[in-house]
């Protein structure tokens, strides 16, 4: 990577390949013009920028990244072909990792229910495709925060596309690990509410007529997210079958997803997706129920 004075504006070739020129930001507003090289992998030239801004950098509390701009949501930038891609007139911005992430955690948290689709957009934006700042939302409570928001903000599926890419990371594995520890009525995340959520935005389609058919924002393709998280916590934590079997059950106004999981599971009328979705939750549930009670046993 080359200080400004080494190259005019925009795109050049050099020896390497292609190279580009952008204006980089950091968060405290200090700002300078570099170049970017295509033969240089992007963390060892965001260290470099680091230095030339006199900023700490390290692969762990002082990781950084660059997103694409200044916007709220914008992403993290995750390839140095990605800025050579760019407008040399556009802006990139510096940022330690873990103040991206709280900003971003932060969002989420405070969220309205009309703008929960937003916030959420925003956070999957700062860590796909970037495992060091997946480890640090992970660090910083993120995965019980995207569990409370497909709660108490909807956007169920957009959730769940969230934590399926966090459970991807390593730092991940421990939260796991502490889920598989602890006994069902402890849990404060894989509790019946959140199962019942996931079998609302799941089943929608079944419950037609229903003022649960559709939970938050749902999308309008199949919530695939959903069903893999619900899959994913029955497999590696059977001791939340429980909870998922309690909210199957149904409660208050919410009536029992048994019957028409089973409808569903039997019926070819039903749509491809529903009928797959139905059988695997059902054998799930029952797999599950089996480990657990092996284990007791």
């Amino acid at each position: 990577m080359l200080n400004k004075s080494n190259v005019g504006m925009g795109h050049s070739d050099t020896k390497n390949g292609r190279s580009c020129r952008h204006t980089v930001q950091t968060e405290n507003g200090s700002e300078k013009v570099f170049v970017f090289d295509s033969g240089s992998p992007l963390d060892k030239q965001v260290e470099a920028l680091c230095r030339d801004f006199k900023i700490q950098y390290d692969d762990d509390e002082n990781y950084h990244v660059l997103t694409l701009d200044n916007r709220p949501a914008s992403s993290v930038i995750t390839s140095q072909f990605q800025l050579l891609d760019l407008p040399h007139t556009r802006p990139v911005v510096l940022w330690r990792a873990s103040s991206l992430v709280g900003q971003r955690l932060e969002a989420v948290k405070n969220a309205e229910k009309s703008s929960s689709s937003d916030a959420l957009r925003a956070l999957f934006a700062a860590f796909h495709g970037e495992s060091n700042v997946a480890d640090e939302v992970v660090e910083q409570e993120g995965i019980p925060l995207v569990i409370k928001a497909s709660l108490t903000l909807g956007s169920t599926e957009l959730a769940m596309e969230c934590l399926c890419e966090l459970l991807q990371c390593g730092k991940a594995t421990s939260w796991i690990e502490e889920q598989q520890r602890i006994s069902p009525h402890e849990s404060r995340d894989l509790t019946a509410v959140f199962f019942q959520r996931l079998f609302l935005e799941l089943f929608r389609s079944l419950s037609k007529g229903s003022e649960y058919v559709q939970c938050g924002d749902g999308p309008p393709s199949p919530p695939r997210s959903c069903l893999y998280i619900c899959l994913f916590f029955l497999h590696l934590v059977p001791s939340c079958a429980a909870a998922a079997h309690a909210a199957a059950m149904g409660e208050g106004m919410v009536p029992s997803f048994y019957p028409q999981l089973i409808d569903a599971a039997d019926n070819e009328e039903v749509d491809n997706f529903d009928a797959s979705a139905a059988t695997l939750v059902l054998a799930g549930l029952l797999n599950a129920a089996s480990r657990t009670t092996t284990r007791h046993c």
